[in-house]
């Protein structure tokens, strides 16, 4: 739920313009809830935006180079 939440708010706010205290309204929970579950905004950020980004980005980079015919280039996975 708090994942889902910051997802959205970011989406909307970007990192610099969202709150945590949205972020917690829009997962229904008390603003510390967040801090027992994730170390900083960045943290929550990182959780609910980048690493999915990077995920996605890899899948995507796979099926790429099945369709190219295999893994014939070098590995540029984004860390």
């Amino acid at each position: 739920l708090i994942v889902r939440a910051a997802r959205e708010v970011f989406s909307v706010s970007g990192l610099k313009g969202a709150r945590t205290r949205d972020i917690a309204a829009r997962a229904d929970v008390v603003e510390s809830v967040l801090f027992d579950h994730f170390e900083s905004k960045e943290a929550l950020f990182e959780a609910a935006i980048l690493a999915p980004l990077r995920q996605a980005v890899a899948e995507q980079t796979e099926i790429a180079r099945a369709a190219e015919g295999g893994d014939s280039h070098a590995d540029n996975s984004i860390k």
